[in-house]
């Protein structure tokens, strides 16, 4: 061809303005909060700017744009496994997994306000609304 190969495959000639790059990011961070740098990155595509993967995530940590991830609940390692979560009304639902079949409901109520208490302290009083053992709804424990 006659040219030199590094000639050929030189830097594009249009280079992207990190600004202008962050603006477009925060932007798409607004709307979608949960966008990754995979997403993002899907976002920039369709708006014009193909940038890699790597710059992408380095300026969504360098600009605090990291995607905000929902709680999904949690559980314990005790002997007997509890585990807690925020229903779409914003109440605590906390279960167990193991073995607490005797002692009757005041034994079970009891437990669970120990562990709610070990779990969030700044919970000191927590009425128990509601509860259940197996696979059938149980009278109110309140």
């Amino acid at each position: 061809m006659g040219i030199a190969r590094s000639t050929y495959y030189d830097k594009p000639a249009v280079s992207i303005d990190d600004t202008a790059l962050v603006e477009t990011m925060a932007a798409i961070s607004d709307s979608f909060e949960a966008y990754g740098y995979r997403r993002m990155q899907a976002a920039l595509r369709h708006r014009g700017f193909v940038v890699s993967h790597k710059k992408i995530r380095r300026l969504m940590r360098e600009h605090g744009l990291q995607p905000r991830q929902k709680r999904q609940g949690a559980w314990d390692t005790n002997a007997v496994l509890s585990s807690f979560r925020l229903d779409d009304a914003g109440r605590l639902i906390f279960g167990s997994v193991g073995a607490l079949r005797f002692g009757g409901q005041k034994v079970r109520k009891e437990w669970a306000q120990r562990a709610i208490s070990r779990i969030f302290p700044q919970l000191p009083c927590t009425s128990i609304e509601f509860s259940w053992f197996g696979s059938q709804p149980a009278a109110s424990l309140g």
